[in-house]
């Protein structure tokens, strides 16, 4: 046996050494990475028992797990996940989704931060299904806060039959940073199905909300109280109230929080900033969308069906002059069909609008009593308005999605928007 290969011998010993080692490294790394974070605990519950939290119970990466039956109402209190480790709150059983019988809240998230909530059924609150705030009336805005809550999400919630009176709302999300909704379903509610106040960075997308005869039904959507960067998106809304999306409109300081109202000057204050309202599907409804002192909102490729009296409402109506009117809104390349005769209001404008103010683009407008709306379309008050098409009739499908192929990219992409199939099976709304 020559020298020169028992050199390569042992240089191929201490390289196989140096492999192993590293790979018993990465396993290590696999092994934290499936276990989560650090003391993570399961906490099982059993059909009736207690479960709300005190601060300090519930550490980052815990996970809530409601078993199959009837569970009672809870308060989360302080509990404070990561973005890489949140709390989670779900039934055990995914295909059998525990229920929670709400006497006021269904579950009340309080001062928390980074908390999941999925797949559970609220039934009968009568307050509020999901109510997340930091537990103060006079609550601190995020943007004023060194430590806000919110980093919430809900997922695969349907909260039923809520309360009677309008400040009874499905989901309440107040002085939050950060809150995303998504595939959840609302039947039935007093206030609003999503009511959002002095919060930042919200999304609810992939929605359904649909009426229930013996509710008030106030809001589908109401967004107020200085909120920032909402986005409403690819919702289904099948008659969901008086108004389907309300951003702004009345002025109450506890929906401001701590803003000092007192040195605000003229003309600075807007309910909500930075709102993109598109590719819903609202069907019914008295007034689809209305705005009001709000500041670049963007309201785009949404598909209206047969609203009742106005299809959108450009309001300016604070007698407040700290408020600002309009700044900077859009709305265009939306599909807006109409069954009525005579055909509901067009475009509401309770003052004169200039194009800084307001942009309004084209739209597709179509009505069997089209008269109706021809000349108040051609006489809208907004400076500088593109002309709007009322000559093709889109012919919806069952999908609401135009059969016309002149104007299929005008309104929403129905693709992935939850229209429930035993609607779509009667045909048209």
């Amino acid at each position: 046996m020559s020298a020169g290969y028992l050199d390569t011998r042992k240089t191929r010993t201490r390289f196989d050494v140096k492999r192993h080692r590293l790979s018993l490294h990465m396993m290590w790394l696999a092994l934290l990475v499936l276990a989560g974070p650090a003391h993570a605990v399961q906490h099982l519950i059993q059909p009736g028992a207690r479960w709300d939290m005190e601060p300090g119970e519930l550490r980052a990466g815990d996970e809530i797990l409601l078993m199959p039956g009837q569970h009672r109402p809870a308060t989360i209190e302080a509990a404070i996940g990561s973005a890489t480790g949140p709390i989670t709150i779900k039934s055990m059983d995914a295909s059998r989704p525990a229920q929670i019988e709400a006497t006021r809240n269904g579950i009340h998230l309080l001062r928390c931060r980074n908390v999941v909530i999925e797949n559970v059924i609220i039934i009968s609150p009568r307050q509020y299904g999901v109510r997340i705030d930091d537990g103060d009336d006079q609550s601190v805005p995020p943007w004023l806060s060194d430590n806000p809550s919110g980093g919430h999400k809900l997922r695969h919630v349907m909260i039923v039959r809520t309360g009677t009176e309008s400040r009874h709302h499905a989901v309440m999300i107040q002085a939050q940073d950060g809150v995303s909704i998504q595939q959840c379903a609302f039947q039935g509610w007093g206030g609003s199905a999503v009511w959002v106040a002095h919060s930042k960075d919200v999304v609810i997308e992939q929605c359904q909300l649909r009426r229930l005869q013996g509710f008030n039904h106030e809001f589908g959507i109401y967004v107020c109280g200085a909120s920032e960067d909402v986005r409403i998106a690819r919702n289904y809304m099948d008659d969901p109230g008086k108004y389907a999306v309300k951003v702004g409109d009345r002025f109450r300081a506890d929906e401001f929080g701590t803003i000092n109202l007192a040195k605000a000057e003229k003309g600075s204050l807007f309910d909500a900033r930075r709102v993109v309202i598109e590719h819903n599907v609202i069907a019914g409804t008295e007034c689809a969308i209305s705005l009001s002192h709000v500041e670049r909102c963007h309201v785009r490729s949404n598909t209206l069906v047969s609203p009742r009296q106005i299809a959108f409402s450009l309001m300016h109506n604070h007698v407040d002059r700290r408020f600002g009117g309009h700044s900077r809104n859009t709305l265009a390349n939306n599909l807006i069909v109409s069954e009525y005769a005579p055909a509901p209001r067009a475009v509401v404008v309770l003052k004169p609008l200039t194009r800084e103010q307001v942009t309004l683009g084209v739209n597709v407008w179509w009505s069997p009593d089209m008269e109706t709306w021809r000349p108040t379309l051609e006489t809208i008050p907004v400076d500088d308005s593109a002309v709007q098409l009322v000559t093709i009739d889109p012919s919806l499908d069952h999908t609401f999605r135009p059969r016309h192929e002149d104007v299929m990219m005008f309104g929403a992409q129905t693709d992935d928007i939850p229209i429930p199939a035993a609607k779509t099976a009667k045909g048209s709304p």
